[in-house]
């Protein structure tokens, strides 16, 4: 069932890896779901690759495995007790796919890892989730023919990797459905068709998958739409509430005040406190953050994307564009001298809560 198209997940595979080696260094190590690697001493040239995938109910059995090295492809199906065991020729690379019965609605799960000199002992945990099943469709709706690149990216728990040990998700192309699915866990996800026919563009469209399953047809573009959104949130649309004891607000955007279903960064430039959430598909927000009176708070949006939201501080130097931000201020009523300020926020609470070369590792309270 998998064997076609996990060969064309290889090659495409190869050349993720390549550009995950040269933009590794700026990500950082990821538990995921998965355990750690296990070596033991054996022959060069053949290693044998064994784990136990287990569900919420505990080890799941007939879950498909495909184990792949650069030159060769092992399937096989965990037992009653949810094991499975290949014996694969490698150079030191492999892949691993797990996927489970869809109807089951239990996660896939994908790893890639260099440098196996050793015996592998992969164990995999999947839980329960929803299907992605989108259908990229042409100018006309009729569904596209011929294989396609989709890359898809979880909005609000991306997953991290090394330079030798890598996760991700994928979509699957099924022969029966006609169409491309994987069964991942709750979130957010945008799915990007890459290099699609002439006529079309690289298209992206995001779909939630927080609370049910998502079946939608994907109109590819037919004219270039930038990946990195132009407009700032829409300060107009943007109140917010009295401030609390705590010295906490409410910040509030009405439907149309941000991009729909996208990442949603709100910091608070007098203080440096942050706050993280997710706009709606209509495009509203809500989120609280540290916010005397007199607060500059400013508010960026935009698509996952984990190297431009964990530099937005050193992007410009870098030639990274950060997303577009605005900014609205808490009003204020208070008066002062000469000397002093007439508001409430004046500066951090404490220097050392943020590292200046991370912008999510904090979020403060008063």
């Amino acid at each position: 069932m998998y064997h076609n198209k996990r060969m064309i997940g290889i090659i495409c595979l190869s050349v993720l890896v390549s550009v995950f080696v040269l933009i590794s260094p700026l990500l950082a190590t990821g538990a995921g779901l998965f355990s750690r690697i296990t070596p033991s001493r054996l022959q060069a040239g053949t290693i044998t690759v064994a784990g136990t995938v287990t569900g919420p109910a505990g080890p799941v059995s007939g879950v498909w495995v495909g184990v792949g090295a650069p030159e060769v492809w092992r399937e096989t199906t965990t037992d009653a007790s949810g094991r499975y065991s290949v014996s694969i020729q490698t150079d030191g690379e492999l892949w691993i796919h797990v996927r489970p019965d869809v109807a089951s609605r239990l996660t896939q799960a994908n790893v890639w890892m260099n440098g196996i000199t050793a015996d592998v002992t992969q164990n995999f945990t999947v839980t329960n989730g929803y299907l992605l099943s989108p259908r990229p469709v042409g100018s006309d709706g009729a569904p596209i023919a011929g294989d396609l690149w989709l890359d898809v990216q979880p909005l609000q728990n991306p997953l991290f990797g090394t330079e030798s040990y890598n996760q991700w998700y994928s979509l699957d192309w099924d022969d029966v459905t006609q169409r491309h699915q994987a069964v991942l866990p709750p979130d957010v996800y945008y799915v990007t068709v890459r290099h699609p026919p002439a006529g079309y563009f690289d298209t992206t469209q995001a779909f939630d998958l927080r609370t049910s399953d998502a079946e939608a047809d994907l109109p590819l573009n037919t004219s270039y739409v930038h990946p990195i959104p132009y407009d700032p949130p829409d300060a107009g649309k943007i109140s917010i509430s009295a401030v609390d004891g705590l010295g906490e607000a409410t910040i509030t955007g009405a439907a149309g005040a941000a991009l729909p279903l996208a990442h949603v960064l709100l910091v608070n430039l007098n203080s440096t406190h942050q706050a993280h959430t997710t706009s709606e598909a209509d495009g509203s927000f809500s989120a609280s953050i540290y916010a005397p009176p007199g607060s500059a708070i400013m508010i960026k949006h935009g698509p996952p994307d984990e190297w431009r939201w964990h530099a937005l501080d050193v992007g410009v130097a870098e030639g990274v564009n950060p997303y577009p931000g605005t900014i609205v201020n808490v009003p204020h009523t208070h008066t002062a001298g000469q000397t002093e300020l007439p508001f409430a926020a004046a500066g951090g609470l404490d220097i050392h809560a943020d590292d200046p070369a991370d912008t999510r590792n904090y979020v403060g309270a008063a």
